[in-house]
């Protein structure tokens, strides 16, 4: 679904340790309810994993691409290079 490809591309993109759901929600301006049910279905797909960090006694949730997540999004990017029959960027090294 678009909302997943969107969390995907930007977990990817804002840090290489994670976004935290408060940067997901304000970036892709999604309510709490698309970005939580999507958040868990990347979750159980192991497309994404949550990490729970501790920073000045406040507990904060952030998601980082996994491997698989990565994976898949290459594969999107390579069926899209090969239907739009553009440049679309590659990730896979």
């Amino acid at each position: 679904s678009l909302p997943r490809l969107l969390i995907l591309l930007a977990v990817e993109n804002l840090s290489p340790d994670g976004a935290q759901y408060r940067e997901l929600k304000a970036g892709l301006e999604s309510d709490d309810g698309v970005l939580y049910s999507n958040l868990n279905a990347l979750k159980k797909m192991q497309y994404i994993t949550e990490i729970k960090v501790k920073i000045e006694g406040k507990e904060l949730t952030s998601f980082a691409i996994t491997e698989e997540g990565k994976n898949a999004l290459n594969s999107i990017r390579k069926w899209l290079k090969t239907s739009l029959g553009g440049n679309v960027n590659d990730r896979s090294g």
